[in-house]
């Protein structure tokens, strides 16, 4: 856990306190400080977003690579609607030519005659995409999936098939 300059001072302080009041042989004195102020003042929460404090920003896709992601996605959807109807050899090799080497390691058990959807009902459409990696959401006839693929050199691959709704969870 990475402790933020506030929240490490506001130990480091309260932590003296305690040890200076406790070598005078004294009860404590309750400390005015409590984790949401400090010194009277409201402690503001740290940003999760590294754009609201001036850290790098990734990159936004073009509209070239976002066409490019929704590819990858579709492909990979595309066999993994085919799980009941393919032989099992030949649905992993078709699964495993559309991922990035980790999750083909990591699809590499998957059973694909347990998948339920057998097509893709919509159009797959981005929810965030920047220069290297993308999140697709794609509905099927038997669930919603985000697909996360990722950039690597010129090419497209999935990492992460993560039902949202409904199917194979």
């Amino acid at each position: 856990m990475i402790l933020s300059r506030r929240s490490a001072m506001l130990a480091l302080a309260t932590g003296a306190g305690v040890l200076i009041t406790g070598c005078a042989g004294e009860d404590p004195a309750p400390t005015k400080a409590t984790p949401t102020e400090l010194e009277g003042r409201p402690i503001e929460p740290e940003p999760e977003d590294p754009s609201q404090e001036g850290g790098p920003v990734p990159a936004s896709a073009s509209e070239e690579d976002e066409q490019a992601a929704i590819a990858a996605a579709r492909a990979t959807m595309d066999v993994w609607v085919q799980g009941s109807t393919l032989d099992q050899m030949d649905w992993q090799e078709q699964l495993q030519a559309t991922l990035a080497p980790p999750a083909q390691q990591a699809y590499a058990t998957r059973q694909g005659y347990k998948v339920p959807d057998t097509e893709v009902t919509e159009e797959p459409a981005i929810i965030r995409a920047s220069v290297g990696s993308a999140v697709v959401r794609v509905t099927t006839d038997a669930s919603t999936y985000e697909v996360t693929v990722v950039k690597a050199g010129e090419e497209w691959k999935t990492t992460a098939v993560t039902p949202i709704a409904g199917g194979d969870q």
